[in-house]
């Protein structure tokens, strides 16, 4: 029968044993700390969905509200344009009914002008020769505007004299005065930069603008 002593020699770990158990209980360790973490992960991403569903869901409701309010809106609108034909036909003062047939005349004219610029501007894109004409009218169509007959042949008159000169012609052409459209050095871009960019924008209002300015620098220069 073993001694005490000896008994406890034999219970003894040996350093190997030790070292070996205490590398399991790292890796259990590690590997349940990385479970927790996917498991963390897994309900962060499981609350993130729910929030997404949820703004989904109230985006849903909010375009449906909005849809819901533009068509009462109208029905408001309409009902208001109804009120005022009968009021003002039948029960206002005749003063009001003046000047409310004036504004309706004035509005029919407005709508007629409209109507006539934009046939006048779709016809000059589809027969426009020139392309940088034709890609400003473009632009504008895109944006709901519109240029009457005169207006047109302005802008093409104003782009066509804004044409590059060709390489003999800017031999050919004297040194030119300082004016309005010299660089000035202060950084701000001169007239015609900013005709360049005018053009190049599609702005024509933009264009005859700074065109007149153009115009009367080279005129007060020539004075000069």
């Amino acid at each position: 029968m073993p001694t005490e002593e000896q008994a406890g020699t034999a219970n003894e770990k040996s350093p190997e044993v030790t070292q070996s158990n205490a590398a399991v209980t790292t890796a259990m360790d590690a590997v349940e700390q990385e479970q927790d973490r996917i498991a963390d992960l897994e309900a962060r991403l499981t609350q993130k969905g729910r929030k997404e569903r949820a703004l989904e869901n109230e985006m849903k409701e909010a375009k449906a509200t909005l849809a819901q309010l533009k068509e009462e809106y109208q029905k408001a609108v309409e009902a208001n344009k109804q009120w005022q034909e009968v009021y003002y036909n039948r029960f206002a003062p005749e003063s009001d009914r003046a000047r409310y047939a004036q504004q309706k005349a004035a509005e029919a004219r407005a709508a007629s002008a409209g109507s006539v610029n934009e046939a006048a501007t779709w016809r000059a894109i589809a027969e426009e020769e020139d392309p940088q004409v034709r890609g400003v009218l473009t632009k504008m169509a895109k944006a709901d505007k519109f240029m009457s007959r005169a207006q047109i042949e302005a802008l093409r008159e104003t782009l066509s004299s804004t044409k590059p000169e060709t390489k003999d012609e800017e031999e050919e052409k004297p040194l030119a005065k300082v004016t309005a459209t010299s660089t000035t050095g202060s950084g701000k871009p001169n007239l015609q930069q900013q005709l360049d960019k005018a053009i190049k924008d599609g702005n024509p209002e933009e264009i005859l603008a700074i065109k007149s300015q153009i115009a009367l620098a080279e005129f007060r220069s020539n004075r000069a």
